[in-house]
């Protein structure tokens, strides 16, 4: 599977790769889950949106959950 988009039901997905299977979302393939053969994953829409948006006045991260 190279893509797809998630709905509000939940996808199980189990790796039958023997060895090299990754997961990644963003895009920057250093940043991955091995999924090797036999490890299992479960998919779903998040229940919150994190952002982090620089602060101007500072050097600094805010954090913002919307539920």
């Amino acid at each position: 599977m190279r893509a797809g988009k998630l709905t509000d039901h939940p996808l199980w997905v189990i790796s039958l790769m023997n060895d090299g299977g990754v997961i990644f979302a963003d895009g920057i393939e250093q940043d991955f889950i091995a999924f090797d053969c036999g490890r299992r994953v479960h998919l779903s829409p998040a229940l919150a949106i994190f952002q982090l948006t620089p602060d101007r006045t500072s050097e600094t991260l805010q954090c913002k959950v919307e539920s």
